[in-house]
């Protein structure tokens, strides 16, 4: 009797082993680092969820599954961006199970978003604080450092991977320009410049003259103790605590970019000078940094006054004292 071929049958694959392909895959295709951390700390709650409902194989990950999860997300104490962050990441990974090991497609639709009225930034009153923390006249080399990285995030608007990369050869103090160097995908740089900021230079020259990094043959502008490149969870830590001193709330790093953003925005009045001066490349974007207030707006307003100049376009006799 002839042999006949076989069904195939399905082998197992763990929802555990299967996410470790999907971070190794994902290292090959030059993701950062960063986004690698991001992928790992999303997926926690998901595998956690799994664990406890007893779902261990990928072949259990299906539409019934996830709308499960959904459900959980909505009974957790989290934001409605940290529920998308966990969702999106799910997404990633299914979509590399879909390809991979031919899990059936099916569609994850994340939250609504609510919608966001006004852009938290860091008042007036708070940023005199930071200025005039204890940091400031401090003898520590950690704390004069962070001092002036808070100064330099808050009058550049620069991500904090920037900042750790930034080298003291990069502020070109005779031409005032400062360099950026942007980490990318596949962990290329790309360095980009702009204006030296006149604040931010006389800031410079004092907290280079004030640690003497050049003198000590130190490359990177805000080294660690060991005159190496900081981490840049160190530097969120570090403006963390520079915060704590001055009594002002503590926010992440990003804060520091959006108040940038709003206060270049409302000087200039310019968007695209703005993009520029903060390296966009997205116009769309900016609309996420700038808080364009109804205090703001008002005041917009008010100079919109080209009817009336239109109809008088000298001042009228009897409003002349």
């Amino acid at each position: 009797m002839k042999r006949k071929i076989k069904d195939i049958e399905e082998c197992g694959v763990s929802i555990d082993n299967a996410f470790d392909c999907f971070i190794t895959t994902k290292k090959s295709e030059g993701r950062r680092d960063a986004t690698i951390r991001s992928y790992k700390s999303s997926i926690k709650d998901f595998m956690q969820f799994c664990e406890e409902k007893g779902y261990t194989d990928i072949s259990e990950i299906n539409k019934d599954l996830v709308e499960k999860y959904k459900i959980h997300l909505l009974e957790k104490d989290i934001s409605a961006e940290t529920r998308n962050t966990y969702l999106r990441t799910l997404k990633a990974f299914t979509s590399y199970l879909f390809e991979e090991e031919n899990l059936t497609p099916f569609k994850i639709k994340l939250f609504q978003a609510p919608v966001k009225h006004e852009v938290s930034v860091y008042s007036d009153e708070e940023i005199k604080k930071l200025l005039n923390c204890r940091y400031k006249t401090s003898k520590s080399f950690s704390e004069v450092r962070d001092y002036y990285s808070m100064i330099t995030l808050l009058l550049t608007g620069i991500r904090r991977s920037t900042l750790v990369n930034m080298l003291i050869e990069d502020v070109r103090f005779d031409t005032d320009i400062l360099i950026l160097r942007h980490i990318k995908r596949n962990n290329v740089f790309v360095i980009q410049q702009i204006p030296l900021n006149p604040d931010l230079k006389v800031a410079l020259k004092k907290y280079l003259k004030r640690t003497r990094l050049v003198e000590q043959g130190v490359k990177y502008l805000f080294p660690n103790v060991e005159g190496k490149m900081l981490h840049p969870d160190t530097v969120s830590k570090n403006m963390y605590t520079i915060c704590e001193a001055a009594g002002v709330k503590p926010r992440a790093c990003h804060e520091y970019r959006r108040t940038f953003a709003t206060k270049s925005y409302k000087t200039l009045e310019d968007t695209e000078k703005t993009r520029k001066l903060m390296v966009i490349s997205d116009p769309r974007v900016l609309n996420r940094y700038i808080n364009e207030d109804m205090g703001m707006l008002k005041e917009s307003a008010e100079q919109l006054n080209f009817v009336t100049q239109i109809l008088a376009p000298r001042p009228l006799v009897s409003s002349i004292s």
